[in-house]
Parts: structure tokens; C-alpha cells; sequence
């Protein structure tokens, strides 16, 4: 082949993320990667300045026990650093022709939005023991809270929107799925 010289480019990432702790999420799923969600994003194992953090039944869990170990989709952590970081690696996307479900446990659940487009969290459809609610009827029937919550720089931030990259509190009055 021929070889070209003297041309430099640049890639940008598929996304930076804010270096401050903040929710944060994926559009991708990363759990049959074997590089552990620190090696995505280029940082050491055993790097202290590394602060990854899941939600999971009641209990915080830190890098890297699992759900903290990777990304994983429709889930979200806190995550902060002393620089940005770079996500350059494309996970698995999730089909856009079906719903995705998220389980819900009754109490407080740390979600992200599991494709590349903003989802509405007032059409949002819940699921109970195979019965499907619209979200003003999952609210009337005691199944889930109103809004979502984010955080990013020390601040939590209502919202009623489902984003890509960013991750949400929201909670479950008892065990459903979005």
C-alpha cells in the first residue's frame, strides 16, 4: 500500500466526561468487555483519585465490586476525577425497536438512559407483576415517584427527562420496571 506522511487528525471521543462528581451514564453496555470500566476510560486501577460508585438494593458499592466494575446499560453511577475523561470505546447499543427494561427495587434506584436519544419520563410505561401503567397511572397507584434527580457539581437538579450520559436518581415504592 502507499504510505502517507505528514498528516496529523485528531478523534474526538464518544464522550468526555465532566472531571467534578456527577450521576452519570451510558448508552452502551460494557459487561461482556473485560476491560473494567477504569481501563475505558484510561485510568489506573489504582488510581485513589478514581471515585466510581453504583446504588444497588439500599447500599452504595464502590470500583470494583460488582455493579461498579463496568457500565452496564440503563444503570448509573457517581463518578469523579481530577481531569475529564475520555470515553473512546463503543459498547454494545441496545435494540431501538423494543422497549428496554429497567428493574426497579422498592426504595432509592440509580438509572440511565439506555439509548442514544432523550427519553420523556412522562411517557414512560411501568410495569408490575406484568401489568403495564402509564407513568400518571403508576403515580396514582403508589408505584413511583414523580420526578428524576441528577447531579453534577455538588447540586441535585429535578428533571422529567431521561438523557443520554447522564444518570438520575428516581424512587420505586415497590419493586417495578420501567
Amino acid at each position: 500500500g502507499v504510505e502517507t506522511a505528514k498528516i496529523n487528525f485528531a478523534m474526538d471521543p464518544l464522550h468526555k466526561f465532566a472531571q467534578q462528581v456527577s450521576l452519570v451514564s451510558t448508552p452502551y453496555d460494557y459487561a461482556g468487555n473485560p476491560a473494567s470500566v477504569a481501563q475505558l476510560l484510561g485510568v489506573s486501577e489504582s488510581d485513589p483519585a478514581f471515585n466510581f460508585a453504583s446504588y444497588d438494593i439500599g447500599n452504595f458499592v464502590y470500583f470494583p465490586q460488582v455493579p461498579a466494575d463496568k457500565f452496564r446499560l440503563g444503570r448509573a453511577y457517581f463518578m469523579g476525577y481530577s481531569t475529564p475523561l475520555p470515553l473512546s470505546i463503543q459498547g454494545t447499543p441496545a435494540d431501538t425497536t423494543r422497549p428496554y427494561d429497567i428493574l426497579l427495587n422498592a426504595g432509592w434506584n440509580l438509572i440511565g438512559d439506555p439509548f442514544l436519544f432523550t427519553i420523556d419520563w412522562n411517557k414512560v410505561k411501568v410495569v408490575q407483576n406484568g401489568a403495564v401503567y402509564s407513568h400518571s397511572d403508576a403515580l396514582a397507584n403508589g408505584l413511583i415517584g414523580s420526578s428524576l434527580y441528577s447531579y453534577t457539581s455538588g447540586f441535585y437538579a429535578q428533571s422529567f427527562s431521561i438523557d443520554p450520559w447522564v444518570g438520575y436518581w428516581v424512587k420505586a415504592y415497590q419493586n417495578v420496571s420501567l
